[in-house]
């Protein structure tokens, strides 16, 4: 019986730890429901589970995934290269990093989304949108000026050396500095602005 049922769960393998004792419980639950007579083995094998590769798969499969599917329910061809260009084939900086704190000789090119960048103006849009969305979110209630900062960082970092996405899109300077301003105006009227407050003086 044993040697006919494989159980391997990712869920177990990256639970919290009250999680992992409740599942074992229920797995012990199961065995005594079995009586004396019912004789089999169990092997339990440890893996190591390395967060931030798995979680790398998951942001590649993102990309891919959102092409195939658009494909398969027959999307115009332009909306589908946008879905799979829309990452290019940009660092993912955070899962890089993370996997860079337990091993310092981690290679860069192994954390780059594997699409190609952007083709169409429309695309490099959906790009940055994407990129600058995420960001501003990230930051919760912010002030207008901490938004604004984020929204440069991330856009003119897509045109570095090091990333250079929008080499292929006839965008020109003037061009991305009106996207900023566009995105800018757009996530003044989505997101909440924390008011900063003078501190008090205090009273001698």
């Amino acid at each position: 019986y044993t040697k006919t049922i494989q159980f391997q769960d990712i869920n177990y393998q990256l639970a919290q730890q009250e999680d992992k004792t409740e599942i074992f419980e229920e797995w012990c639950a199961f065995l005594n429901f079995f009586d004396s007579s019912v004789h089999f083995e169990l092997s339990f094998m440890n893996m190591a589970t390395d967060a931030a590769a798995f979680e790398k798969s998951i942001a590649i499969a993102h990309q891919k995934d959102g092409a195939t599917i658009l494909a398969k329910n027959k999307l115009p061809g332009a909306v589908v290269r946008i879905a799979a260009e829309h990452h290019g084939n940009s660092m993912m900086t955070y899962f890089y990093r993370k996997a860079a704190e337990t091993d310092p000789k981690v290679t860069p090119k192994n954390f780059r989304y594997p699409g190609n960048k952007p083709s169409t103006c429309e695309g490099a849009i959906v790009m940055l949108a994407d990129c600058c969305e995420a960001a501003v979110r990230s930051l919760g209630d912010c002030t207008k000026e901490a938004r604004e900062a984020m929204v440069h960082k991330i856009i003119w970092s897509k045109l570095t050396d090091g990333e250079n996405q929008l080499s292929e899109v006839p965008l020109t300077l003037a061009d991305i500095s009106s996207i900023e301003k566009s995105f800018l105006r757009t996530f003044g009227g989505l997101m909440h602005d924390r008011i900063e407050y003078p501190e008090e003086t205090k009273k001698e």
